[in-house]
């Protein structure tokens, strides 16, 4: 027969193992249902950030990948007081300066959205990986050095082209004012296209800011 000591310990143990349990599921971040990819166009990027020293800045880059965006069907996932409180470390954002190559970007992107995937770093890098070898951008976007004129059609029409399976619904476009600053790309969980839930910031009419002059030529991060 056990000790009432005994006992009562063995119930503590119970009690806080059931507490923990309870606290994990609430805390718990579900799987996303689907992902929106960010190509950013580098040259509007670079043009509001002149002082910047990441690669993606300081090379000659055009549409770049600037990471996965958790979807679920509540709406997308950010951060919040349900996420993991991870950071990433030099060492993992150093590493995927050839997926992303913007550490401060990185390290945003996994604040903000990765840390509440429901992955951790590796993973969530994995994934974003994933999604860009997803996705070839068209040949008439991987050098314009000088503006491009163009519309919104037009764009959505080259990465159907481009890109296999693709459909024009599943190609989002961001503007700031004419000037083209992201191509969208949705995909269900398993990386199959989905249609957007389009933000439809973009007219019809845009154009491409080309990229400095003084970038031409300087070889990309690897």
């Amino acid at each position: 027969m056990r000790s009432r000591t005994a006992t009562s310990s063995i119930r503590q143990l119970i009690a806080l193992f059931a507490m923990a349990f309870c606290c994990a599921s609430v805390g718990a971040v579900e799987p996303p249902d689907g992902w929106r990819m960010v190509l950013s166009w580098s040259p509007l990027y670079c043009s509001a950030n002149l002082t910047s020293k990441e690669p993606q800045c300081s090379e000659e880059y055009y549409f770049v990948n600037h990471g996965l965006v958790p979807f679920r069907r509540s709406g997308p996932a950010e951060k919040d007081d349900s996420c993991a409180e991870w950071d990433m470390s030099d060492a993992d954002s150093d590493r995927w300066l050839w997926v992303i190559p913007n550490k401060i970007r990185v390290r945003s992107l996994w604040r903000k959205h990765g840390s509440c995937s429901g992955l951790d770093t590796t993973q969530y890098l994995a994934a974003v990986d994933r999604g860009s070898r997803r996705i070839q951008i068209p040949e008439r976007y991987k050098k314009v050095t000088e503006r491009l004129d163009t519309t919104a059609s037009a764009v959505r029409q080259a990465f159907v082209e481009a890109n296999p399976g693709l459909t024009a619904d599943s190609v989002d476009l961001i503007c700031k004012g004419t000037r083209l600053s992201e191509v969208n790309i949705c995909f269900d969980a398993a990386f199959g296209f989905r249609s957007c839930d389009a933000i439809k910031e973009c007219g019809e009419s845009l154009r491409l800011m080309p990229i400095r002059a003084s970038r031409i030529g300087v070889e990309p991060y690897r």
